[in-house]
């Protein structure tokens, strides 16, 4: 087989490879901003921070909040629900981070196949 084509098809494999993995990643990260409070769930992002940080600034101490399924959820610490959602997605952000940088250390298809996304990525 012709050298280069072999080099173009272990490049292709490798990038199939890798997308692969940062789909993983991605997938590990959507379910790491998931959180379940006062029996509902909650996808935490920038949409969900800003209307926390306006019933705060409003000086709102209990609102309630629809879920991801529509469900009205009782929040009677707003602060404190700000809080450990900010934790969290700042924790879950930072290990998506750890992962990216190791998937983008692995130059070779063994070693992206072997890194472990879901370990706890504390260095």
């Amino acid at each position: 087989m012709d050298p280069r084509f072999e080099a173009a098809l272990a490049q292709s494999n490798y990038r199939a490879i890798f997308e692969n993995q940062k789909e993983k990643l991605k997938e590990i990260l959507k379910g790491q901003l998931l959180h379940p409070y006062n029996g509902g769930f909650f996808q935490i992002d920038p949409e969900l921070f800003f209307e926390v940080k306006l019933y705060l600034d409003e000086n709102k101490k209990r609102i309630t909040l629809l879920d991801l399924y529509t469900n009205p959820i009782d929040i009677d610490n707003v602060e404190e629900f700000y809080k450990e959602i900010r934790s969290l997605y700042t924790e879950s952000i930072n290990k998506y981070k750890i992962g990216l940088a190791k998937l983008k250390k692995s130059r070779q298809i063994e070693t992206l196949v072997s890194l472990d996304l879901e370990e706890d990525n504390e260095e």
